[in-house]
């Protein structure tokens, strides 16, 4: 008998990284690191199907280097970045959102106050 709902469907299939986590603990800089959580992505004509594939994990070396890749053709670009660079561009990006929330908090109107029962 058959797999049940055998298909010789073409597709394509990639992988990529869906999520990303940093570890930047206070005071304790030899466990910084990011963990970058993986998935297969595999493309047919009606769906697409993401099945989880695993994980990369690394520490953070402020001096150690990359190259940045153009997302959309995944050539170099010529740009070279540090590790250092990635979390001054992550604490800004904290940073400003962090800003940017207060501010809307500090402009809302306080809530009404309840009725005492």
């Amino acid at each position: 008998m058959p797999d049940y709902r055998e298909t010789t469907e073409a597709g394509t299939s990639h992988r990529r990284s869906f999520a990303v986590h940093f570890r930047n603990p206070y005071a304790h800089l030899e466990e910084s690191g990011v963990t970058f959580e993986e998935e297969d992505v595999l493309v047919l004509a009606d769906r697409v199907i993401n099945i989880v594939s695993g994980s990369i994990t690394a520490g953070f070396t402020p001096t150690e280097t990359f190259h940045l890749m153009d997302p959309a053709t995944g050539q170099p670009t010529g740009v070279v970045a540090s590790h250092m660079d990635v979390y001054v561009m992550l604490n800004s990006l904290y940073i400003d959102l962090a800003l940017k929330r207060d501010a809307a908090a500090a402009a809302a109107p306080p809530p009404e106050p309840q009725p005492q029962p």
